[in-house]
């Protein structure tokens, strides 16, 4: 054999040394290439899962967006409605400064007041007191001596009654007398 038969058997011998080796790894690589078809058709049917969950999470996103609008809305109004208490507000806090005013104008005067019926009772109680006295001079002298003048005056009175009654009669004796006189003459 020559060198180029030798050449060539070697040649074929590693040709058919690295056909065994790439049948092995062609093996491998079948092996490896089933594993990632698997791994690929797992990784297919994991997407289609998160495909799912991502079209869940879309639609749960939409629903959010939607209450998140109708929150801000509830906000605004709410808002609105602080803006309108606020106010309100204060108004009551400046009629409460009023109304606050006039409870101490109206606890001045109330003192004032005070202090006049304080001055009044005192007033009252001198009252009483003179009052007291004037029905004691009342019942100790006046009606004593009206008692003594009312006696007095009947008996007066009386004599007048009985001297009026002379009087009438008088009368009566004069103008008798006249009549006669006038006729007489």
């Amino acid at each position: 054999m020559n060198d180029f038969e030798n050449t060539m058997l070697e040649m074929m011998s590693e040709l058919s040394v690295n056909m065994v080796s790439m049948g092995a790894d062609i093996s491998t690589l079948k092996e490896d290439l089933t594993a990632v078809k698997e791994e690929v058709t797992s990784v297919k049917e994991d997407l289609t899962a998160v495909k799912e969950e991502v079209t869940s999470v879309r639609e749960d996103l939409t629903s959010v967006k939607e209450e998140v609008t109708s929150v801000r809305e509830d906000l605004t109004s709410v808002k609105e409605e602080v803006t309108s208490v606020r106010e309100d507000l204060t108004s009551v806090k400046e009629e409460v400064t009023s109304v606050r005013e006039d409870l101490t104008s109206v606890k001045e005067e109330v003192t004032s007041i005070k202090k006049d019926v304080t001055s009044l009772k005192k007033d009252v109680r001198e009252l009483k007191d003179s009052v007291t006295k004037l029905e004691i001079t009342q019942e100790n002298e006046i009606l004593p001596r009206l008692k003594e003048i009312e006696s007095c005056y009947l008996d007066t009175y009386k004599r007048y009654q009985e001297g009026n009654d002379d009087i009438e009669s008088l009368k009566v004796d004069v103008t008798t007398i006249k009549n006669y006189l006038a006729k007489a003459n």
